[in-house]
């Protein structure tokens, strides 16, 4: 028998798919600044104690590193981003980020910093905040603004947190065992996220 409290009841409606695609953004803003703009400078400090070479020596690395970037993002990002979708462009990215991070556990010398952070690059460019603003704003109309600027704290986060906590890792664990543990870390939680929340928006 019919519950007469349930007559005239409103469905609640489901939660708009746009919100995930932010959570999803937020978590690759956090990954992406963590490894690909604040972990930088722990890594050329962590390479030139471990191998004994100068930090001089390696700040160009560095340099030519957030150029690079700059290149990707101004040229490549945003039409590879209508080609071949978020999903497939962060995993990408995610999957060169993680590359990088690992080669630099395993270099021996100074010109495979170059090589190493040349792959990082290409996910920074795919991780980074015009990427941010690529994924979320097409889900968006009246509170595009609100919805990039709640994903883009998710950078704020990475600053603040993937730092210290690598810096602790590190030296618990080593160098290398850190930073491949964070490579670990950030293709789990990624990856899904990525696959599952990130879609085209459907028309209408």
């Amino acid at each position: 028998m019919t519950n007469p409290l349930d007559i005239g009841a409103v469905p609640r409606p489901a939660l708009y798919h746009g919100w995930f695609v932010v959570a999803a953004a937020f978590l690759i803003a956090f990954f992406g600044f963590g490894f690909g703009f604040y972990g930088p400078g722990v890594y050329l400090v962590a390479l030139s104690v471990r191998h004994g070479w100068p930090v001089a020596a390696l700040v160009p690395a560095i340099t030519a590193y957030y150029m690079l970037g700059a290149i990707l993002l101004f040229f490549w990002v945003g039409p590879l981003f209508d080609r071949c979708g978020a999903r497939r462009v962060v995993s990408g990215g995610v999957a060169a980020m993680t590359v990088g991070l690992v080669l630099l556990t395993e270099i021996t010398q100074q010109w495979q910093v170059y090589a190493a952070f040349a792959i990082m690059a290409i996910g920074w460019a795919t991780m980074s905040g015009a990427a941010i603003n690529i994924i979320v704003a097409p889900w968006f109309d009246k509170r595009r603004g609100l919805a990039v600027s709640w994903s883009l704290n998710g950078a704020n986060a990475g600053g603040i947190l993937v730092v210290p906590l690598l810096t602790f890792v590190a030296a618990r664990l080593g160098f290398a065992a850190a930073l491949q543990a964070a490579a670990v870390v950030m293709v789990a939680v990624l990856i899904p996220v990525v696959v599952l929340v990130l879609r085209p928006k459907e028309a209408g």
